[in-house]
């Protein structure tokens, strides 16, 4: 049993055991929003030119923690689909001669749209002349999984019992 001598100390092992809790509820969040994905896009469709995209977007659920800024104390957590792990993917498929290589994340403009590919897989894209579609609302519905399934407040509470903290809900 850790015995805390002084405020300092218990603020000290408060704020570590908030920032381990931090931690696994961005991990348990990331791999929530990435089973919406593959619930709700990659298993809905069949992606054929765009399956390489969709496993980026796949594999591309991360987090981050970092300490709250906005005049408050502890952590903050931020869950997305880092677009940056969304590689620009030339296309492989055979293309008749002397025509060049289409690029999956590019517009008929040949301009690179890869930073709209989850807002477009989120969202939709009713504006598209070729392609409309209605989003699938994967962002939406990660929160709201975490709102009913309170995920952080059991992280907060199972970390707070590992050291001798009991948690009363209210």
């Amino acid at each position: 049993m850790r015995y805390i001598n002084n405020y300092s100390e218990l603020e000290r092992v408060f704020n570590q055991t908030v920032e381990i809790s931090m931690n696994r509820i961005g991990d348990k969040v990331s791999k929530l929003l990435k089973k919406y994905v593959q619930q709700k896009w990659y298993n809905a469709y069949s992606p054929r030119f765009y399956k390489p995209r969709s496993r980026d977007v796949l594999n591309s659920s991360t987090y981050t923690i970092t300490p709250n800024t906005s005049g408050g104390k502890g952590y903050v957590a931020t869950i997305f689909l880092n677009e940056e792990l969304i590689r620009p993917v030339i296309s492989t498929f055979p293309l008749p001669p002397g025509m060049p290589r289409f690029h999956y994340h590019m517009n008929v403009h040949r301009e690179d749209v890869s930073s709209s590919v989850v807002k477009w897989m989120d969202q939709g894209n009713n504006n598209s002349p070729l392609y409309a579609y209605e989003g699938v609302n994967f962002f939406r519905d990660t929160k709201q999984a975490m709102m009913n399934q309170s995920i952080h407040i059991r992280q907060l509470e199972i970390e707070f019992r590992k050291i001798g903290v009991k948690v009363a809900r209210y």
